[in-house]
């Protein structure tokens, strides 16, 4: 990390932001030879994917103009038990009178306990087979991460009496599971059978009808004739549709073949997850591998980005810093860092995201799932976490949820799919032979994540400045972070 002066203000590259896809991006260009300046406003790494203690989500959620950028994430609700918090400059004030002190009682808990909390704006996993498991393994960042995998993916369905059950997924979980007959068995063993030859639904399939047929139709219809849960568990749960686009045929059938081809690596999962805060803790280990190669970062910094000086090979950025002037050939930059004139946020593309802090761990203490909640054909995603991935203290656990739409339209959505956990959770533990265990929420916060995108005639006009894509993304796995920063190196270097 750069002292109080930098050693040299002249860099290759200034890449303005420090998550995981600005933190690959910089340890790749930092590996070539480049001189890379990092910069982060924030006093933690991972930028808009950050894993916070609870006092650092209470100064995130607040009103105040440091903590978070507005564009991105323009409304924040936060929660301690039933009663909400107002956020007013500094200073945090229960609004409601209902459970003031249960709610200021387990915000003291939370408090006290800060620092064994690990919670995460944007949490994705990895995939253990693809192209995030293999850019891990080669850039050797093993001796800074460890995983957990995931044990369990879930789908609950049923709005009045929400029920989980767990995804079969393989030949030997298909025949063990109670909630399935012998005719769904015997039908998805007939769908396994067809993942192990070609598609029917190549790109060069001659039959238009077939290839952009949806996903869902064609497990609907024969020779599968599939639906209920277990359709919703194959379209959503494990292809991972969306809301705003239905998956072709190829597509879904793609997606289930890399689900499935994943398990067996590293166990019977499918998925891991980083421990002490997954997204964040990924890209500050390529932040290290950048500072290993060379790299110079500066935490807690809010640069200012000057238009550029000179044309062609001599053109240059001006970055102002509080201790000097740092001048750089090329920026990359998380949009939030761009002026106001330069990206506006695209109100189309809007995730509406929650996280809920429980005091119990429903689906156990040592475990980890995913979850997908399917209501009237829509989906939320969950992931659930507990003090096996040091995420919360030990018997508590904490629950993301995250679906496509704004908080406005999606908020009882999101309400439903929390509350489905603690029920369905009980409902799960019950045929287990469990005691279930009653669970009440600590801290639950809501908030909506927006697109920024540049203005066409500002990143025309400003060759040498890359932007990286912004958070808003449902995907769950790590490969389209991938994707983004390949992107970005491209347009770096073509060649």
């Amino acid at each position: 990390m750069a002292g109080d002066l930098l050693e040299n203000e002249e860099f290759d590259v200034v890449v303005l932001g420090t998550g995981p896809i600005e933190a690959l991006v910089a340890s790749e260009l930092a590996d070539q030879g480049r001189r890379v300046l990092h910069i982060e406003r924030s006093p933690h790494y991972g930028g808009h994917y950050a894993s916070l203690t609870p006092s650092a989500l209470l100064d995130w959620a607040s009103s105040l103009p440091t903590a978070r950028d507005r564009r991105l994430v323009p409304r924040v609700e936060l929660y301690c038990g039933d009663a909400a918090i107002a956020a007013e400059e500094s200073r945090l004030q229960l609004e409601t009178e209902k459970d003031v002190e249960q709610a200021r009682m387990a915000l003291a808990g939370l408090l006290e306990n800060d620092r064994s909390y690990a919670l995460e704006l944007a949490p994705r996993l990895v995939r253990c087979r693809g192209k995030a498991i293999d850019t891990l393994v080669g850039a050797g960042v093993g001796e800074y991460l460890q995983f957990r995998g995931v044990d369990a993916n879930y789908i609950i369905t049923g709005r009045s009496q929400p029920a989980a059950r767990r995804v079969p997924e393989s030949k030997e979980d298909v025949f063990a599971a109670s909630w399935l007959s012998l005719i769904e068995k015997r039908k998805l063993m007939r769908l396994l059978g067809a993942l192990d030859t070609a598609s029917s639904y190549d790109d060069d399939d001659d039959d238009d009808s077939k290839r952009d047929a949806s996903f869902a139709s064609v497990l609907a219809a024969r020779p599968y004739a599939l639906e209920g849960p277990i359709l919703d568990a194959l379209v959503f749960g494990v292809a991972r549709q969306g809301r705003n686009r239905a998956l072709t045929a190829a597509e879904g059938f793609d997606a289930v073949r890399r689900y499935v081809g994943a398990m067996g690596r590293y166990g019977r999962m499918a998925y891991l997850g980083a421990l002490h805060g997954g997204c964040s803790e990924v890209a500050q280990a390529f932040c290290r591998l950048c500072a290993v190669s060379g790299g110079t970062y500066i935490l807690d910094e809010r640069p200012v980005l000057s238009s550029p000086v000179g044309e062609g090979s001599a053109r240059r950025f001006d970055i102002q810093l509080r201790n000097g002037l740092a001048r750089a050939r090329s920026v990359v930059m998380d949009p939030t860092y761009a002026p106001e004139a330069m990206v506006s946020a695209d109100p189309a593309a809007t995730v509406s995201r929650a996280l809920c802090v429980l005091d119990a761990a429903p689906f156990g203490d040592d475990s980890t799932a995913l979850l997908t909640y399917v209501a009237d054909g829509r989906a939320v995603s969950l992931l659930y976490m507990t003090h096996a991935t040091m995420a919360v203290p030990s018997g508590q656990s904490v629950v993301y949820a995250w679906t496509e739409g704004c908080l406005d339209d999606e908020r009882t959505l999101l309400v439903e799919a929390l509350s489905s956990v603690f029920s369905s959770s009980s409902t799960h533990k019950e045929s287990a032979g469990n005691t279930a265990a009653a669970c009440r929420p600590l801290m639950t916060v809501f908030f909506e994540v927006c697109t920024l995108v540049p203005h066409a005639e500002t990143s025309s006009s400003s060759p040498g400045i890359s932007y990286t894509d912004s958070p808003s993304s449902t995907d769950i796995d790590f490969d389209s972070i991938i994707d983004s920063a390949q992107k970005v190196l491209s347009a770096i270097q073509p060649s």
